[in-house]
C-alpha cells in the first residue's frame, strides 16, 4: 500500500507548510484539466485531506504504524516458515537418503545370499556328479564282474 506521505513526497516530520507546498505542486502537475490522469489527482486530494487535518493525521499515523508493525510480524512469519519449510526438506533429503542407503543394502545382501546359494546349488550338484560316479563305477564294476563269472570259457 502507498501511504499518503509517499503520495506527495514528503517525510511524516514535515511541516504543515511543507505538506502545502507539495501538494499545491502535485496538485498543478496531475489536475485533469491540465492534463493528468483524475485517478491520481483524487489520491493526492486524500492524502492533502487527511495529512493537513492534525487529527487525522494523528489518527493515519498510528493507522500507519499498527500496519507497519503487522507486515513486520507477516515478514517475520514468513521467514520462519520458509525456515521451517527449509529445515523440512532437509530432513526429508536425509530420509530419503537413509532411505536409498538402506534399499541399496538390502539389494546387496539379497545379492549375497543369492550368490551364496548359487554356490550352495552348485556344490549339491558337484556332489550329486561325483555321488553317481562313484554309484557306476561301483555298479558297473560289480555287474562286469558277474558277467564275467557267468560266462564259460
Amino acid at each position: 500500500m502507498v501511504s499518503h506521505y509517499n503520495v506527495l513526497g514528503v517525510n511524516y516530520l514535515n511541516h504543515l507548510n511543507a505538506i502545502k507546498k507539495a501538494y499545491r505542486k502535485l496538485a498543478l502537475k496531475h489536475h485533469p484539466d491540465k492534463g493528468g490522469i483524475a485517478r491520481n489527482f483524487r489520491n493526492i486530494q486524500e492524502a492533502y485531506e487527511v495529512l493537513s487535518n492534525e487529527g487525522k493525521r494523528n489518527e493515519y499515523n498510528i493507522e500507519l504504524e499498527e500496519q507497519r508493525k503487522l507486515e513486520k510480524r507477516l515478514e517475520a512469519d514468513r521467514l520462519e516458515a520458509e525456515r521451517l519449510a527449509a529445515q523440512r526438506r532437509q530432513s526429508f533429503a536425509k530420509t530419503r537418503k537413509n532411505s536409498r542407503n538402506n534399499i541399496m543394502n538390502i539389494i546387496r545382501k539379497a545379492e549375497n545370499a543369492e550368490a551364496r546359494a548359487y554356490n550352495v546349488i552348485k556344490r549339491a550338484q558337484l556332489a550329486q556328479e561325483k555321488a553317481s560316479a562313484l554309484l557306476g563305477k561301483k555298479l558297473g564294476g560289480s555287474s562286469s564282474t558277474r558277467k564275467n563269472k557267468n560266462r564259460k570259457h
